[in-house]
């Protein structure tokens, strides 16, 4: 674990990554009721509690992937997120809504990449698992 790449690499992504879901939900906060407006234009049913799940979901686990802390269960839970709102888009029929839905996909694959291997070195999660190996193991007595 010596190279950029091993100890700085993961630590930046998780801060563009989690950036971009805190961005998305302090800005969903300050625009409540453009957020709800658009849960009612898809016609879900519950605008307002779903807009408050949406942007507790970002704001918090955009929070936890920049901390580095719960990574590979904030990861999955943004996927799903993203996954559910990817197919709240009009379609595929023109170019913006494709593009608008392949970005969705990138980035649900880059919170797979997180929750696969992982927070990296600079992150609460690490150092739990650091001073985990690093516990004694205790043998059972017979």
């Amino acid at each position: 674990m010596d190279s950029w790449s091993d100890i700085f690499a993961p630590l930046v992504g998780r801060i563009f990554m989690g950036g971009f879901f805190l961005w998305n939900g302090i800005e969903a906060a300050l625009n409540f009721p453009a957020t709800t407006v658009l849960f009612v234009t898809a016609g879900m049913p519950g605008p307002i509690g779903l807009a408050l799940v949406a942007v507790a979901v970002e704001v918090v686990c955009g929070i936890l992937l920049v901390v580095g802390s719960f990574t590979k269960y904030s990861a999955i839970l943004l996927s799903c997120f993203v996954f559910l709102t990817a197919l709240l888009h009009p379609g595929t029929s023109n170019a913006i809504s494709q593009t608008l839905f392949l970005q969705d996909m990138a980035i649900i694959g880059g919170l797979f990449y997180i929750s696969a291997y992982g927070s990296g070195a600079w992150s609460t999660d690490w150092k739990y698992v650091m001073t985990k190996k690093a516990a004694p193991k205790r043998h059972k007595k017979r």
